[in-house]
């Protein structure tokens, strides 16, 4: 679990202090070589849901085995 956090205040040169507060949570998990699930939750917005990720790009070699772990190598 990540936990997600929102700055406040930061302005490219400028002194002012900038405030970060934690506002949610989210989890990826991987289901295969080529997808994962993002799913997140940010009480204080009133938000949450699942966002499906595919990858586009092969830039890893990923074997799926057969308990269902996903092995990556490079």
């Amino acid at each position: 679990m990540l936990t997600i956090f929102q700055s406040r205040n930061a302005v490219f040169d400028n002194p002012a202090e900038v405030t970060t507060v934690e506002v949610g949570t989210m989890v990826i998990e991987f289901t295969s070589c080529t997808t994962a699930t993002l799913t997140y939750d940010l009480p204080g917005f009133g938000l949450s849901g699942t966002i499906p990720v595919n990858k586009l790009l092969a830039d890893e070699i990923c074997t799926q085995i057969n308990d269902g772990n996903i092995v990556v190598s490079r």
